[in-house]
């Protein structure tokens, strides 16, 4: 995956937060993608959870990458499509948090045991932890440059994708080694709280 160069002006610091939307939206189009099916045919609610913060990084890249263009054209950056921008990524986290919660009590409660080991889509995550990590640490330090709430915000996004990412390997594993079908619904819940307190402070700033 190409990364942007080092910016020397705020053009090319602008540039520079495009390429690294469009480099997150390449990951997260595949990576989503495998980790949705994958879960879904494994009945693995850690690798559907994946996947969906995984679309919502790519969704929010995409959001931020038009954003940035239109600020390269008029020479900077616009107050209202960067509070829209800042207000989308912090929804939707929002509501995947809240889809996570009610679906991993549920699984708790109905001691669900369903679930199966994906191959494909844990070695998708495995990956996904040194992707996103770099992913987030380029939209972190763009962020600061340009002093862009909605792209720390989607950096935040983007981190929390490597943080699910090492769980749901991990979880994926131990429940197929151990069938610790509970670590599962547990990891996702743990993970859908940071994720609701992350996307609620950005809502308070926005």
């Amino acid at each position: 995956m190409p990364l942007p160069d080092a910016p020397t002006s705020i053009d090319d610091t602008l540039r520079s937060a495009v390429r690294w939307s469009v480099a997150s939206v390449a990951w997260t189009a595949v990576a989503s993608t495998i980790a949705i099916v994958g879960g879904v045919i494994a009945h693995s609610l850690l690798l559907v959870v994946f996947g969906a913060v995984g679309a919502l990084d790519g969704a929010g890249s995409i959001v931020l990458a038009l954003h940035f263009r239109h600020a390269l054209r008029h020479e900077r950056i616009s107050e209202r499509h960067e509070r829209r921008a800042l207000i989308a990524i912090a929804t939707g986290m929002a509501l995947i948090a809240v889809a996570t919660t009610i679906q991993s009590v549920q699984r708790l409660i109905n001691a669900n045991h369903d679930t199966h080991f994906s191959v494909i889509g844990t070695a998708v995550a495995a990956a996904s932890i040194v992707a996103l990590s770099v992913l987030a640490a380029g939209k972190s330090r763009i962020a600061g440059r340009i002093g862009s709430r909605a792209r720390l915000a989607d950096s935040h996004v983007s981190a929390m994708g490597a943080v699910l990412a090492a769980c749901t390997s991990l979880g994926t594993v131990a429940t197929n080694a151990f069938d610790w079908w509970w670590l599962d619904p547990i990891a996702s819940l743990v993970v859908s709280f940071v994720a609701l307190g992350v996307s609620v402070s950005h809502l308070r700033e926005g």
